[in-house]
């Protein structure tokens, strides 16, 4: 049986081999490892996809805002900054809705954190519920707001760019209905989002996981 003759090589050719093997071996490695760390850098999986934050930090803002600018409203006595301030009101309610609708969209395009999945059922389904419950309010609250602005035929514009067309047409007693619950829901969206702050603070100082700072930018302890 002939059996196949390998052919011998060098000390130095057996020497150049194997280095060159190693630092292959090394730069694949090293690869790995950077391509790895770049990614866990790019994203943290306990943590929502910054334009998530940005939009849920900015929908904060804007809600305080409509707050300040009505109780404002409520209390000023000069016409024209009682306008203006109304006004205001209005355009912040317009942004509250676009951003409502951009926030769900890019929900559907980024990845969920992980911090959900050693919830407990009850606080899953609790949880689901309070966020429904908020972009529904969300979402009727400024919905509410064309509608008695436009009953009392007022014009509506969103963002002064493009004008609502008026399809109820003036009605007093229409415009003071829809104001009763514009007031209602504006309380019920008051109470859930201090529900959602609590709920948030539990999570964080008492059972100690990372669903606060899942919404919160950077490295938080």
């Amino acid at each position: 049986m002939n059996l196949p003759k390998f052919k011998k090589r060098s000390p130095e050719q057996a020497f150049y081999s194997t280095t060159s093997f190693a630092s292959h071996a090394a730069n694949d490695s090293f690869s790995v490892q950077t391509v790895q760390k770049v990614q866990t850098k790019s994203r943290d999986k306990h943590k929502y996809h910054w334009a998530i934050m940005l939009l849920h930090w900015g929908t904060l803002i804007t809600l305080l805002a409509a707050v300040g600018t009505v109780l404002a409203w409520d209390n000023a006595e000069d016409r024209a900054l009682r306008v203006l301030l109304i006004d205001s009101h209005r355009q912040i309610g317009m942004l509250v809705l676009v951003s409502v609708a951009i926030r769900l969209a890019v929900k559907m395009f980024t990845a969920k954190p992980t911090h959900h999945l050693n919830m407990s059922k009850i606080f899953k389904v609790c949880a689901g519920l309070c966020h429904t419950a908020l972009y529904f309010m969300m979402v009727a609250l400024p919905l509410l707001g064309i509608g008695l602005t436009l009953a009392h035929n007022t014009p509506v514009t969103v963002m002064g760019l493009v004008k609502i067309p008026n399809w109820i047409g003036a009605n007093a007693d229409l415009a003071d209905t829809l104001t009763d619950y514009h007031v209602l829901f504006s309380w019920a969206l008051l109470g859930i989002v201090s529900l959602h702050m609590t709920s948030a603070l539990i999570h964080h100082f008492v059972m100690k996981d990372k669903t606060l700072t899942s919404m919160i930018p950077g490295k938080v302890k």
